[in-house]
């Protein structure tokens, strides 16, 4: 199995970002609520973007960085992640 397919089975379950709001390119942790998904991306890079105009006002970082940690699908076994480029982002989408 690789984490592709991992990620099918891990992403139907609820899933919390914990960041710094002030600092983007500090780590992310990533986790699920049942312990299945444990993952920090260390960020390199955040592209944002801003929109201010009339009645929008948006934001949105797009974090991109290497992914370490463990993630377990449904058969139970422990997959560890190691340096995975990839990214998450936070969006504030006010209309």
């Amino acid at each position: 199995m690789d984490f592709k397919q991992v990620l099918v089975h891990v992403f139907k379950l609820l899933i919390f970002y914990s960041f710094n709001r002030e600092d983007y390119m500090q780590p992310w942790k990533i986790r699920d609520r049942e312990g299945r998904l444990d993952l920090v991306l260390t960020p390199c890079y955040d592209r944002t973007t801003k929109v201010k105009m009339l009645w929008v006002d948006n934001c949105c970082h797009q974090i991109f960085g290497t992914f370490r940690g463990t993630a377990v699908p449904d058969d139970g076994t422990v997959l560890n992640v190691h340096d995975i480029v990839s990214f998450a982002e936070h969006a504030v989408n006010n209309w």
